[in-house]
């Protein structure tokens, strides 16, 4: 069912952060929306470490989810910068 209305998406979107830290174990999950131009901010994530991260991410305008996004989501894990919060 297709809905325009924001808080339905972000909870949608909310639910995808959830079964993905079900899925992988990891600390958290978020979403950040971005285009080819600009990186417009947090949509959703799962847990308060994440929702800081994301939004650090989009302050500093870098990070293991922008570079991911960059590259055309391909991401390495050997970029040791990132440590831990790595996308992949």
């Amino acid at each position: 069912m297709h809905s325009d209305d924001p808080r339905a998406t972000v909870q949608r979107l909310e639910r995808v952060c959830a079964a993905l830290v079900r899925a992988v174990p990891e600390v958290g999950a978020g979403v950040t929306l971005m285009n080819a131009t600009h990186v417009g901010g947090l949509a959703a994530a799962v847990s308060p470490v994440s929702v800081v991260l994301e939004e650090l991410q989009v302050t500093l305008g870098e990070g293991p989810s922008i570079d991911a996004f960059s590259s055309g989501g391909r991401c390495s894990r050997s970029v040791p910068s990132w440590g831990a919060s790595g996308p992949c």
